[in-house]
């Protein structure tokens, strides 16, 4: 079985552009602004990816598009939808669905509170290293492998770190999407 990879709609310059966002987000001091902006970024590489497979597989067609990816109501405009059909096209293995799922879980902890809601914790202010979110960064999977590109484990020496790190190898799976042939 061979594999031919796609180039995504955002080209070369797209991938660029991600890793100068992610290369930004470093020098963030606040936890709650780095969960949503990296997330958000691999929300906007899910998008592109999808969009990438369906024009290698079928028309291109904009206002098509537009309509399946409203986020306002469209067929495949939430996350939760997008990412199910990115893994029942093979874009993405079991582990980094599953901790896209956790990843969104943060994502909207951090959207809807800047302080823990419930537990032990109840009235802190919410970071990387308060429960919930320590606990949820804490199973992910893709802590384990290597940095994309890389044969070596990065030091994930915190939460922050170790969310990042998956940040990155989400985003460098969503770019670089793989189609069987």
């Amino acid at each position: 079985m061979s594999t031919t990879t796609l180039v995504w709609r955002g080209g070369e310059d797209g991938d660029r552009e991600a890793r100068t966002i992610l290369d930004e987000l470093s020098g963030v001091k606040s936890d709650r602004n780095t969960a949503i902006v990296a997330f958000s970024l691999v929300e906007e590489c899910m998008q592109m990816a999808l969009l990438t497979t369906l024009d290698e597989i079928g028309q291109a067609d904009e206002a098509v598009d537009a309509f399946l990816f409203d986020r306002s109501g469209g067929p495949i405009g939430s996350f939760g939808v997008q990412l199910k059909l990115a893994f029942r096209l093979s874009l993405l293995d079991r582990d980094t669905f599953e901790d896209l799922k956790t990843l969104s879980k943060i994502r909207n902890e951090f959207g809807h509170s800047a302080f823990v809601r419930k537990g032990q914790s109840a009235g802190t202010r919410l970071t990387f290293e308060v429960d919930p979110v320590r606990s949820w960064i804490d199973g992910l999977r893709l802590v384990r492998r290597p940095h994309p590109g890389t044969d070596d484990l990065l030091p994930t020496k915190d939460a922050r770190d170790r969310f990042m790190h998956v940040i990155n190898i989400a985003i460098h799976q969503l770019l670089h999407i793989r189609k069987r042939s």
